[in-house]
């Protein structure tokens, strides 16, 4: 059984607040959890934040034994993995009684509500944990970029330029390295990789990013690499590769790489 979410979730941006609405559900086995689960992980994923506020409605929401344990993880993982605090909304009577006899006792749950509006006040409570959002506008084009790739057909050279280049975050690294292999993948052969990296700047934000887009680069592209100058990169991992210091040194070194592959 497919259940429609067209109007079972809601996201607002407002409140920093995504509402699932369980409410007169029967889910009568795992497979009916999980394809539901599966379909809420699949628009949080998609949303424009990785935490959310989660208001719960599960009024009258019932879970065979068979689908219990299922639920109970799924439900778990889906709050570890997106939610900044959860509130459950129950509109029933047997909720109402329960919030009045342990009204004051340490039975008492404070994030189980038989209001929207009291789960939504209770929300407004919480502190947010959102991380300000990063602008991943590259300052680059690949026009720039293109500019620095010299082909030298008949050595089967690929220079690569990445001196200067300051890369900030994931917007940086695309632009040149999508751009990079754009233009090696027209050529339809490998090359070896000259690769200056005189100052080049990696910030942490971009680093893992980067080694990750230079490591596709030389998979898809490369038969062999050299680099030389000294890179100004701020994460420990991304220096594991140590360059040599001078151009010369680096074109003998290729050199003799070639000369090996040959």
């Amino acid at each position: 059984m497919t259940i429609d979410l067209a109007n079972r979730i809601r996201f607002d941006e407002t409140t920093e607040t995504v509402e699932l609405d369980f409410s007169n559900l029967f889910l009568g086995s795992g497979a009916e959890v999980n394809a539901l689960y599966d379909q809420i992980e699949a628009q949080l994923a998609a949303s424009d934040w990785d935490k959310w506020f989660v208001l719960l409605n599960v009024t009258d929401l019932r879970v065979d034994s068979f689908a219990w344990v299922t639920q109970s993880r799924r439900g778990k993982a889906l709050t570890k993995k997106y939610s900044m605090g959860t509130v459950k909304l129950d509109d029933s009577d047997m909720t109402r009684d329960e919030l009045a006899r342990t009204a004051g006792t340490e039975a008492f749950n404070p994030n189980l509500f038989a209001s929207r509006e009291a789960a939504l006040a209770r929300i407004a409570q919480l502190p947010s944990l959102r991380l300000p959002k990063l602008d991943r506008t590259p300052q680059y084009d690949a026009a720039q970029v293109a500019t620095r790739l010299r082909l030298d057909e008949a050595a089967r050279v690929a220079e690569i330029d990445l001196s200067g280049l300051s890369l900030r975050h994931s917007g940086d690294v695309n632009v040149v390295y999508d751009t990079l292999s754009a233009l090696l993948a027209e050529t339809g052969r490998k090359w070896f990789f000259l690769i200056n990296t005189e100052g080049l700047s990696v910030e942490q934000t971009a680093w893992l990013s980067q080694s990750r887009a230079a490591k596709r680069l030389r998979l898809g592209f490369s038969l062999g690499q050299v680099r030389y100058g000294e890179a100004a990169l701020e994460n420990d991992q991304v220096v594991a590769i140590h360059p040599l210091h001078s151009r010369a040194e680096a074109v003998a070194e290729l050199d003799a790489l070639r000369a090996q592959v040959a």
